[in-house]
């Protein structure tokens, strides 16, 4: 009879170990692309929303000290490269006297220590699902709020097949395995639409389906007091003189 493969140290015959690992780099390969193409996209979504609301002063929290892989601050370098002043904010990590950022200042996304309106805009990539429970996701919006007339903040979809931060499938729709200690590492709590728009408490726009890999939510202060005025200034109607 033939001798079967002898399995490798993870239980597996060698052939299924190899077309396993083979795999798993074909989807990374492939997450990476898409990864670079989306951050792309987000990034000239917000390079108009900056020239729309004449934003050059810009705050973007939650970025890294080091910039790791090219595509890791794809959208903070071309905030950065659109920005007149541009600082980035994110919590200690290594050597932050030597960040690749200049400014770089290491703060609390939900209480930062800047005075209010001190930037035109304020940006978090993709970091809003980091940041704790939902009471801590609230401090982290209000204080984009506070400290800039123009806000923007993106986070995954907690409903698109694909976990960004895993890359696993499927899984991650369970709230048991999100809750897992080794899952809490890595993100506190992934957000569906509804959970965001619940979430933002001021009238944004947010670009992104149900099942769209990631959401972008736009606020301009200006924008919304420009509704509130023209609402007020059309005349009411008169009443019907019938009834």
């Amino acid at each position: 009879m033939p001798s079967r493969p002898a399995p490798t140290s993870s239980g597996l015959p060698a052939s299924l170990q190899t077309f396993r690992s083979r795999l798993k780099a074909a989807v990374n390969w492939v997450f990476t692309k898409y990864s670079m193409h989306s951050r792309a996209k987000k990034a000239a979504k917000i390079a108009d929303f900056m020239a729309e609301t004449g934003s050059r002063a810009v705050l973007s929290v939650g970025v890294h000290a080091r910039k790791y892989q090219r595509f890791e601050n794809q959208v903070e370098a071309a905030i950065q490269s659109k920005a007149d002043f541009f600082v980035a904010s994110g919590k200690p990590e290594g050597d932050v006297e030597g960040a690749d950022w200049n400014p770089y200042v290491v703060a609390d996304g939900c209480h930062l220590p800047f005075a209010d309106d001190a930037f035109d805009m304020v940006v978090s990539n993709a970091v809003i699902e980091h940041v704790g429970d939902a009471d801590r996701q609230r401090l982290f919006v209000a204080e984009h709020l506070r400290t800039a007339r123009n806000v923007v903040i993106t986070t995954p979809n907690r409903w698109f097949p694909v976990e960004s931060h895993t890359q696993v499938l499927l899984l991650h729709w369970w709230a048991k395995w999100r809750e897992h200690p080794d899952r809490q590492k890595l993100f506190t709590r992934l957000l569906s639409k509804s959970e965001f728009k619940e979430l933002l408490q001021s009238p944004m726009t947010i670009d992104g389906g149900e099942l769209s890999p990631t959401f972008l939510a736009r606020y301009s202060r200006e924008a919304v007091i420009d509704l509130t005025v023209d609402a007020a200034s059309k005349p009411k109607s008169s009443p019907s003189p019938i009834g």
